[in-house]
């Protein structure tokens, strides 16, 4: 290692979602498929027996942070709270947003979800937020958008 090598530091997360930082519409490719999940226009019909992983927003800036202030962080990291089953997923948004109903259950028995070896991204030391948090804090933010979500037939 060169001794005035820059440090680089990759984050590798999937499915980002929370408050969208920049003011105006809501945009991007998560936030817009996840109001379409809430309207029950898409993922209506089964729950996927499969899982995403998904980090919150305001977490995944904490392990930027905390990878440009650690000396010593460098390479990749899992930036990723865990891969959750859609079966969990879509029942925390049904607890966080009582008019929103999940689809029927598929059949058999659920898939492993995809494993993680976190012990690089936990060396960083945040302290990410619950699943459920992250859940209602971003329907908060859509409802103070004026986003029209999960009207019940």
């Amino acid at each position: 290692k060169a001794k005035d090598a820059p440090r680089l530091c990759i984050m590798n997360p999937n499915l980002i979602l929370g408050p969208q930082l920049h003011p105006g519409p809501i945009s991007g490719n998560s936030l817009p498929w996840i109001v379409r999940i809430l309207k029950g226009e898409a993922m209506n019909e089964t729950i996927p027996n499969d899982s995403m992983s998904i980090i919150d927003v305001r977490d995944l800036a904490l392990l930027h942070v905390a990878c440009f202030e650690n000396k010593d962080a460098s390479g990749r990291y899992f930036g990723v709270d865990k891969s959750y089953p859609w079966e969990e997923i879509l029942t925390v948004f049904e607890d966080a947003l009582p008019t929103y109903e999940k689809p029927s259950r598929f059949e058999g028995v659920q898939h492993t979800p995809t494993q993680f070896d976190f012990t690089r991204r936990n060396s960083l030391g945040v302290r990410l937020r619950p699943l459920k948090e992250t859940m209602v804090d971003l329907i908060a933010f859509l409802q103070s958008k004026g986003v029209a979500i999960a009207e019940r037939p």
